[in-house]
């Protein structure tokens, strides 16, 4: 016969040792390792991606000189992979941030 669960089911719990058990619980440190690497590589990106942006603004930029008056002539497809870099880099950069909070013990905003 099954013997009748009296009070309250938590007090009928045994006690457990998990150490050797091989069970391995993801303590907060190891949580925000990946989370701090992520924001490096991304604020590395963004600084080559706006070195990119300025490289090609500057090379859709062509100056010549015409009879003592310099011309300039704009290419848009260079000033277009700019503005691309430029805004790539910047929200490369809002999303580092958010990783750097999140890293801190910012999990409970995620």
């Amino acid at each position: 016969m099954v013997p009748a669960i009296t009070g309250d089911p938590a007090d009928q719990l045994r006690e457990v040792s998990w150490q050797g058990a091989g069970v391995g619980f993801v303590t907060s440190t190891q949580r925000r390792s990946p989370r701090v690497v992520v924001a490096v590589a991304e604020v590395l990106t963004a600084v080559v991606l706006a070195g990119l942006a300025w490289w090609c603004w500057h090379r859709g930029v062509h100056v010549t000189m015409r009879r003592g008056v310099a011309l300039s002539r704009v290419e848009g497809s260079w000033w277009a992979a700019a503005t691309g870099a430029a805004t790539l880099a910047g929200i490369l950069l809002l999303d580092a941030g958010r990783e750097a909070v999140l890293a801190r013990g910012g999990d409970r905003l995620a």
